[in-house]
Parts: structure tokens; sequence; C-alpha cells
């Protein structure tokens, strides 16, 4: 003997409801996957690279919160094969989940920039009368990389540009608001007095030996003088008694 049931539409729907919570909070897997986003889509960051599948943590970006919490351990697989980056983020689509249980997002890699990419610009939107007309322009990868600045020094209100003697400073707008400059970090500026202090006092230890190495120079030139005089009066003598047995010499020969 067969039996039929019948519900009104909104019993019907109380029955989808708990029926709908009940399949997503059955296992703990479906908790880790999708059911902690409200989506199937998640960001993805790769934190080290493995065979078959990239090993990573998922995620979850809360509008509520406006805030991006890192959550478990997941697989991450590339749809084309290509290669992943530790350390970088992906935005992946849930698929299911390895024998472990670990949740797997597969994710696509951009495309690297410069060589033979290309990339087309939006230059100027024209109102017609028969419709809105949009002028692009195509730029290749190495166009992109030649106009785009990817260095803070390269930037041409930085002065100085360089990071010599800066370290441990700060960047901060420079007085006339008119672009930045390289300022003292107030966390570090005790320290830095205190290493400028010992130099001086090094400096001046260097200067105290140099003046008694000097005074010591003098005393040996003053010395050397002292022989040099008493020389030269040896010298003198021996002149002077030259000059005098000379004299006796042709007064012997004279007589």
């Amino acid at each position: 003997m067969s039996s039929a049931y019948g519900f009104t539409e909104d019993s019907a729907r109380r029955i989808a409801r708990v029926v709908k919570s009940v399949e997503g909070d059955t296992t703990e897997p479906t908790r880790i996957g999708p059911m902690l986003g409200g989506s199937t889509m998640s960001v993805v960051k790769v934190t080290a690279l493995g065979s078959p599948l990239n090993t990573g943590q998922r995620v979850d970006y809360h509008a509520s919160a406006n805030t991006m919490n890192d959550i478990n351990e997941v697989k991450i697989k590339e749809v084309s094969g290509a290669a992943l980056t530790v350390g970088q983020r992906y935005m992946g689509q849930f698929s299911g989940y390895t024998s472990a249980g670990l949740p797997v997002f597969v994710v696509k890699a951009g495309a690297a920039s410069g060589g033979s990419a290309t990339i087309e610009v939006v230059t100027d939107v024209i109102c017609t009368p028969t419709g809105i007309e949009v002028s692009t322009v195509t730029l290749s990868g190495a166009d992109y990389d030649n106009a785009v600045i990817r260095q803070f020094l390269a930037l041409s209100d930085v002065i100085p540009s360089s990071y010599a003697g800066q370290q441990h400073r700060f960047v901060k707008v420079n007085a006339a608001a008119t672009g930045l400059e390289f300022a003292l970090n107030a966390s570090t500026l005790e320290s830095d007095l205190a290493t400028i202090k010992n130099n001086i006092i090094s400096l001046q230890y260097a200067v105290t030996n140099l003046q008694t190495a000097v005074t010591s120079l003098q005393g040996s030139l003053i010395a050397t003088n002292n022989s040099i005089s008493t020389i030269q009066g040896n010298i003198t003598t021996l002149q002077t008694g030259y000059t005098d047995l000379l004299a006796r010499v042709v007064a012997l020969e004279g007589a």
C-alpha cells in the first residue's frame, strides 16, 4: 500500500532550510572549506612548493570586519600547470578535498610582465550621436615596465636620491610641501647621538696621541740641532788649527 504526503509551501521552505543547514555542517572538512567564507572563492597564499599540489594557507575576506584572516592549511593547484610563487596570494576556486581532508583551491597565475605580454590602454572616450567611441593603444610589457616606477628613489621628488647615510631614518614631507626627504628617527636618535659622542671621544684620543708624537719629534729636532752645533764648532776648531799649521809650514819653508 503506497502512501502520499503533502506539504504546504511554508512547510516545504522550513524543511529546505533545515536540510541545507545540516548538509553544510555535517563534517569537519565542510567547515574548513567554503563554509568559513560563505563562498567557494577565496584568496590563497602559497607558503611552500610541493608535489603534486602546492601547499599554503587560505585567506578569507570578511566584508563586515574589512579584514583578511589566514585560516588553516590548504592545497593549491594552478589551472594550467604554471609555476606559483612562494609568498604570493592568488584568487582560488574551491574544487574539493584531498584524501587527507584538506580543501583544494584551483588558481590562475597572473601573466608575467615584460617580454611579449601586451596591455591595451584606453586613451580617449568620445560620446557621439551614434554611441560611445573608445580610443585605445596597445603597449608591450616592456613599455609598461619602462613606464612604471618600481623603486622609491626613482621618484623625481625624493631628495636625496640615495640611501647612503640614511640608515634608520623616516621619510617625511619637506617643509615646502613639494617632495619627500629623509628625517631623523626619534626612536633611534639617542643611539645615533651616543655613537657620535663615542666617535668624538675616539677622535680626541687620536689628536692627543698626535700631539704627543709631535712634541717628541720636536724634542728630537732640538737634540739634533744641538748635535749639529757641536759638530760645526769642532769643524771651526779644526779649520783654525789647520790654518795655524799651514802658516808654520810656510814659515819653516822660508827659513
